[in-house]
């Protein structure tokens, strides 16, 4: 490590802690404020900090002298440690509540001091920075550091310079200045400026520090990963500032939020309370109004006064006085005459009325008016009381004074109680009513930390920090100060209205502060997780930056000697070569690719020097011209060649090249791409093989683009492509790169619906449909086209229209032949029914027949007879008809 004399920040740094903290020790011996504060109103250094400074620079100051003996490193490390050790005892005060009393051993502070919750006791950031000194300079000092070592000086450093940078901040911002951490004792400007050079110390430290490790590259890579490093440190400090500034400031921000919320609460309650009494006040002088000019009262008291021996009057007297001693809580009621002696006591006492009330009968005769008679203390009895002074007149005689009613209260059953009432629960909160005495304030009412306070415990004018005094002299609000017992109070003022009373509602800080530690700490953990995160971060990332930038070295001499083979590996996965050619002596060389390429066996450069022509007649020219142009005009080029191989065989290549005419030198690439070239024809064969299809077959066909709307519901779609078959077929013509509704408006949503069905699901469908505008039948076939999530469908449309009517000339025939032998068979039914008539008409005629022709038979062989009868006589036949015929012969 360098020596710690050469730091630019560890000499000065001692020097300057060493001549502030006797400078302030000083003051304080000689009690000069300057010394102690920079400026009146400021937090002044503690007499503990200036001695823990004088420490840290004598640790210093015998740390970084050059060569120093085994001495002065032990008495730096143990000044060191010393301060950390004042730091953690001030820590464990503040966290444990615990006062030993060690804080005000070398010179004693008194209370209420600025910006400071326990006289004589440093801040607790500021012993927290004398903690975190001492254990970062016990890392830095060390002549060979670990970089563990080197981390945690640099975040100790770090985290003290950042704290001392916040706290001179607060200074030039009033509004965070308003209290310390938690109410407690803040940092002073003088502190908060050596902890920031003491930062510096211990970053600079950490930072020019040597490692113990022995592998570190040269001088020259040290500086280098010292400048490195520095950055970090700088971002770090960065960060470190940043986290904790925001969380002093939300800090500052919740305390001043949270002492807010007490004043309003001290505000209300005071509030309250003068309200109350200001009623109470109302009601008792309502009281002595009942009595006031009563004219009933009036003639009682004066037939009484005037006749003692009246029983009624005194009865009625009695009975009167004592209802409103036991309704309204009065202490006693007492009926004095015009000189101030007692006729009537209710309940009745042989007690005289106090001094006080004896000498302003007079006074309150000649006003004429009720007086409230403030707080006063009995001679007899040392109470306390207030009273009122009703004067009585005799209005029937001139309005001759008769005496006066004294109502006396006393405060403990009512009044008293309801001031020391406080609505929530509280170990410190108190009520005092106070009124101004001449060039003192006396205290009315009995105090919750002392006894017998009540117009016994005094306090001067002059002594203005104390609240009672503040609200006497009129001030009114929230105040801060110290109260009658020493202590630092919040307290809320205000002056009670028609009255000589002020009322001040107080809560010591200590408990109004207590939630508030509780968050600091919650604050401070946050902030302390934060920066070690940070710090940790930092730390990493410097350190793999390092571990990075070595390795990095390491591996570019590995990839040089890898880079051959990656080379040749590269030239033989992508059939890539180099080529380079020497203008002036036409020397082509060649790397392996260009070997492989060529089909030649790459240990020999034979055929390379001889010149052999690999070129075929049309490619020649061409990489010739482009190689002269390249010389000649600066031009790259880029071809694509067909060259012969050493084997005969023919390939295609494509070339690329420059010229450098500063090297006087052309090189360029070749890569072999027959594969790709073949590709490429057999996929323009296929596409030529494809379109002619597409343009010939009978069947018409399209590719659509199904359209969606913002729904995801097909609405449309866009033919992207369509064959000669597909437009005679449908008639649509040129209705490639429009849209259905566009070409049909009136199209029917079903058929978007049933394509975007086909886009989405990839399930294909195949139907018939007729397309009776043109009276022609057609097989549609609809899948989608693209793969996977496309949108895209193929058409294709067969004309089945001569097998429809084929099916339709089939299908009547059949129905002619079913109506034929319908018909034949209800021909059929009706001819058996028919032949049935027929059948039953003959058998009919059959017997008629039968029964006729035997009748016309008898009939005629009886002429037949009568003729034979008469020609045997000789007469003619009688009965022509009946001579026999030759037929009947």
């Amino acid at each position: 490590m360098k020596p710690l004399h050469l730091l630019s920040s560890a000499l000065p740094a001692g020097a300057l802690a060493l001549l502030v903290g006797s400078g302030v020790l000083t003051g304080w011996a000689l009690d000069i404020a300057a010394l102690k504060s920079v400026l009146p109103g400021w937090v002044s250094m503690k007499p503990n900090t200036a001695l823990a400074f004088i420490l840290t620079g004598l640790a210093l100051l015998t740390g970084a002298y050059p060569q120093r003996p085994i001495v002065l490193a032990r008495l730096s490390q143990f000044c060191a440690l010393f301060t950390g050790l004042i730091g953690l005892l001030s820590l464990a005060e503040y966290a444990a509540g615990w006062n030993p009393g060690f804080d005000q051993w070398l010179f004693p502070e008194p209370g209420g001091t600025v910006g400071t919750s326990n006289p004589g006791r440093m801040a607790p950031d500021t012993a927290l920075c004398f903690v975190l000194f001492a254990a970062g300079w016990e890392f830095a000092r060390r002549p060979r550091q670990t970089e563990p070592t080197r981390i945690a000086a640099l975040l100790f450093g770090a985290a003290i310079s950042a704290v001392a940078l916040v706290e001179i901040m607060s200074y030039f911002a009033p509004a965070l200045r308003t209290y310390g951490w938690g109410g407690l004792t803040m940092m002073a400007l003088p502190t908060a400026s050596l902890f920031a050079a003491l930062g510096l110390v211990l970053i600079q430290a950490a930072a020019l520090g040597e490692s113990s490790a022995p592998d570190l590259p040269a001088q020259p890579l040290e500086r280098s990963d010292t400048r490195v490093g520095m950055k970090f440190v700088l971002v770090f400090v960065a960060l470190t500032v940043g986290i904790i500034a925001v969380g002093g400031f939300y800090y500052r921000n919740y305390e001043r939020q949270f002492h807010l919320e007490a004043e309003q609460q001290l505000l209300a309650i005071a509030e309250l309370k003068v309200s109350e009494l200001v009623q109470y006040r109302r009601e008792r002088l309502g009281d002595a109004a009942t009595f006031h000019n009563n004219p009933a009262f009036t003639q009682l008291a004066r037939r009484f006064l005037a006749s003692p021996a009246d029983a009624d009057a005194q009865r009625q007297l009695q009975a009167w006085l004592g209802k409103y001693q036991t309704h309204y809580q009065y202490d006693r009621l007492f009926l004095l005459d015009a000189q101030g002696r007692v006729r009537l006591s209710v309940p009745e006492s042989p007690e005289p009325v106090a001094a006080v009330i004896s000498a302003r009968v007079a006074e309150v005769l000649r006003s004429g008016q009720p007086v409230f008679q403030d707080f006063y203390r009995h001679e007899l009895d040392q109470r306390i009381y207030l009273s009122l002074l009703v004067p009585l007149h005799d209005n029937a005689d001139s309005n001759r004074p008769l005496g006066v009613l004294v109502l006396q209260i006393d405060p403990n059953t009512y009044l008293y109680p309801f001031i020391r009432a406080w609505p929530v629960p509280s170990a410190t909160a108190e009520t005092l009513l106070v009124r101004r005495e001449g060039s003192e304030v006396a205290y009315l009412n009995q105090l919750r930390f002392q006894s017998n306070t009540a117009l016994t415990l005094r306090r001067s004018l002059s002594q203005t920090q104390t609240p009672t005094v503040r609200a006497a002299l009129g001030q009114q609000g929230i105040v801060e100060g110290v109260d009658y017992r020493g202590v630092q109070v919040l307290a809320a003022l205000r002056a009670v209205p028609d009255s000589p009373w002020f009322l001040v509602a107080r809560r010591d800080l200590s408990e109004v502060n207590t939630p508030l530690l509780a968050q600091l700490w919650q604050v401070i953990v946050v902030v302390g997780v934060l920066l070690f995160g940070a710090g940790a971060v930092v730390g990493l990332v410097w350190r793999q930056q390092r571990v990075r930038f070595y390795r990095e070295r390491v591996q570019t001499a590995e990839a040089l000697t890898l880079s051959q083979d990656l080379l040749a590996q590269a030239e033989a996965l992508g059939k890539v070569g180099g080529w380079e050619f020497a203008i002036d002596t036409r020397q082509l060389t060649w790397t392996k690719g260009v070997y492989d390429i060529h089909e030649i066996d790459s240990s020999s450069q034979q055929s390379v020097d001889q010149g052999v022509n690999y070129y075929t007649p049309a490619s020649r020219p061409v990489i010739e011209r482009a190689v002269q142009r390249a010389i000649e005009l600066g031009e790259p080029f880029d071809l694509e060649l067909e060259i012969i191989t050493a084997k005969g065989n023919l390939r295609n290549v494509h070339t690329i090249g420059q010229a450098n005419l500063t090297q006087r030198k052309v090189w360029g690439f070749f890569q072999d791409i027959t594969e790709r070239t073949q590709a490429e024809a057999a996929l323009r064969a296929s596409e030529e093989r494809y379109h002619t299809i597409f343009s010939t077959m009978f069947e018409g066909f399209c590719v659509i683009e199904v359209l969606f709307d913002e729904e995801d519901r097909p609405n449309d779609y866009l033919f992207l492509e369509i064959n000669p078959a597909f437009e005679a077929q449908t008639g649509l013509r040129n209705a490639q790169g429009k849209r259905m509704r566009e070409l049909a408006p009136q199209h029917e949503a079903y058929w978007f619906e049933l394509y975007g069905k086909v886009a989405l699901t990839g399930e294909p469908i195949q139907f018939e449909n007729e397309a009776k505008e043109l009276h022609r039948f057609y097989r549609v076939s609809a899948y989608q086209v693209g793969g996977q999530g496309s949108r895209k469908v193929g058409i294709m449309f067969t004309d089945i229209s001569e097998r429809k009517q084929a099916e339709q000339a089939t299908l009547e025939s059949r129905r002619a032949a079913i109506d034929l032998m319908q018909d034949a068979v209800e021909a059929r039914k009706k001819a058996e029914t028919l032949n049935a008539t027929l059948a039953e008409q003959l058998g009919e005629l059959r017997r008629w027949q039968q029964v006729t022709l035997g009748r016309e038979g008898r009939v005629l062989a009886m002429k037949k007879e009568v003729n034979a009868l008469l020609a045997e006589q000789g007469q003619p036949p009688r009965y022509p008809s009946a001579v026999p015929t030759e037929d009947d012969q």
